[in-house]
């Protein structure tokens, strides 16, 4: 086909096709074979002008390719943009989750290395006790366990520790009536009984109270002192010794039995058997959190029956073992209190006036079977706290019969 036959086709198209400013924006594929083709001025001289139509064709398609492009960039560089933005974005999520990822690493570790360290203040101060068994036969505030520094540097941290005698706190499960005595021989001292022991457990004839048969009336008046002492309502007594009585005879008129405790929600019943831990009281009638913070320092759970330590008593269980001492003169007692304590119970019975309804004999000792050990380590910016109640048997070893990580036993 001759290219002469598509030239006034080829112009036609032109003319017909020109957009409405009079330029045209597009040209057809067989128009533009006709420049490769050899179409000129010369070929075709009677449409001379198609040339000059061409070339301004060309100028006017480059013109809108260009405007195309421009507009083609813009859209590419937003979404460059865009794609920055987001890599930004998920770039500071994954580093400040990488972060917080190192930090509760770094926290675990040091918690965890600070709970090794209360283990191994507990393995020291079972050392300490051990030693001391083989010292002596008292146990008393001058000796090595009961004297420590304020804290041990550690790798990374410190940590402080003490051990304290359980026994010279009131011991809440000896008003349940002991069938046997568990504390050893060379803690207490059975000879001589008072004229106010009450052998049978039974009856008490200074006791102004019914206690039953199940609970100790002498122990039962202590802790109304100690109560009374603490400025504490002495009445809650009544409800603590409920709570440990195997019966369901609510002492009068202050006592409560599974009748009181059912009403609550959730409802529980009485536990009928010595307290595991102190922290039980909390579940006592009459017993609320401000009760138990002013009692909790003074009292224990340990086994009925166990001797109280005249060497490491405190002053206001001290008060409270007797009716003939006061609070302030208890104090002056423990205060001028030899810090080699006391050799014997009858040493200690010959310094102190313990009236008509005292604490009996074989209710005291000179030495102690049953310690409390705290520690507390800070590595970094971890912290454990452990509290072992550590058991020294007759033979001299240690066991432990209470472990918590925390502020309760």
């Amino acid at each position: 086909m001759s290219s002469r036959g598509h030239g006034p086709f080829a112009i036609r198209w032109l003319f017909a096709n020109r957009g409405q400013e009079g330029r045209l924006c597009y040209a057809p594929p067989i128009l533009q074979l006709l420049i490769p083709i050899g179409y000129h001025q010369a070929q075709f001289p009677t449409y001379a002008a198609t040339d000059v139509l061409l070339q301004s064709h060309s100028v006017t398609q480059l013109a809108c390719f260009k405007t195309e492009v421009k507009q083609q960039q813009g859209v590419a560089l937003l979404t460059a943009l865009l794609i920055v933005f987001l890599a930004s974005l998920i770039a500071t999520e994954l580093a400040g989750l990488q972060q917080l990822a190192i930090r509760r690493s770094t926290l675990l570790q040091h918690q965890q290395q600070a709970r090794l360290y209360t283990l191994g203040a507990e393995q020291w101060a079972m050392t300490l006790l051990i030693r001391d068994a083989s010292s002596g036969d008292t146990d008393h505030p001058g000796e090595d366990w009961a004297i420590l520094p304020p804290a041990f540097p550690v790798q990374g941290g410190s940590i402080t520790g003490r051990i304290e005698d359980l026994q010279g706190r009131f011991n809440i499960n000896n008003l349940l009536i002991a069938t046997t005595n568990p504390s050893d021989s060379s803690t207490t001292d059975n000879s001589n009984q008072t004229q106010n022991e009450d052998t049978q457990g039974n009856t008490n004839p200074t006791n102004d109270i019914d206690v039953g048969r199940n609970i100790d009336p002498v122990q039962f008046k202590a802790l109304q002192r100690l109560l009374e002492t603490l400025d504490l309502e002495s009445n809650i007594a009544q409800a603590i010794a409920d709570w440990l009585d195997p019966d369901q005879e609510a002492l009068f008129p202050d006592g409560a039995e599974d009748g009181i405790y059912t009403n609550r929600d959730p409802a529980y019943l009485t536990a009928d058997r010595p307290l595991a831990s102190i922290s039980e009281l909390r579940l006592i009638a009459g017993v609320d959190q401000e009760t138990y913070a002013e009692l909790s320092p003074y009292i224990c759970a340990l086994p009925p029956g166990t001797a109280l330590n005249v060497n490491t008593v405190l002053a206001p269980v001290l008060a409270a073992a007797s009716d003939g001492i006061s609070l302030n003169k208890a104090e002056d007692r423990v205060k001028d209190r030899n810090k080699q304590g006391y050799d014997s119970v009858d040493a200690f019975l010959s310094a102190n006036q313990f009236g008509t309804q005292g604490l009996t004999r074989d209710k005291l000792a000179v030495s102690s079977r049953f310690f409390l050990m705290t520690a507390e380590a800070n590595v970094g910016e971890g912290r454990a706290a452990l509290r072992s109640i550590l058991e020294r048997t007759e033979s001299g070893n240690i066991n432990v019969r209470v472990r918590s990580f925390g502020y309760e036993y």
